[in-house]
């Protein structure tokens, strides 16, 4: 697999984005490896060797409401061209409900869809 591209070539293929105020890159400075479980690293797991922070980090703004997919499809954009280790998602607390299995037991879930 290729490497991510660096934080100023995303800058260059993602400049309608930025200047239109829908995406910000961040490039931070590289820090040295931390190893798989130690203190700080961000994770308990020994399972993997290390762990290192992300150099560039990209933040895309998108809209649910009155969207017409213009937000979904600039979002597959950003991750086919920055190519992530990793997709945070923030939710709105109704949505993020949504994600929960149901629970016949609670009457605010009653009738709502879920998984």
């Amino acid at each position: 697999t290729r490497p991510p591209p660096s934080a100023a070539r995303l800058r260059a293929s993602l400049r309608d984005l930025i200047e239109a105020g829908r995406v910000a890159v961040w490039e931070a400075p590289p820090t040295e490896p931390s190893p798989g479980g130690a203190p700080g690293a961000g994770w308990t797991s020994s399972a993997a060797g290390e762990h290192r922070n992300p150099t560039t980090i990209v933040l895309v703004g998108t809209s649910h409401v009155l969207d017409t997919g213009a937000s979904a499809a600039m979002v597959r954009r950003v991750v086919a061209e920055a190519r992530p280790d990793a997709v945070v998602v923030e939710l709105c607390r109704s949505r993020a409900g949504l994600l929960q299995p149901l629970d016949p037991q609670d009457p605010q879930r009653a009738g709502a869809p879920g998984l």
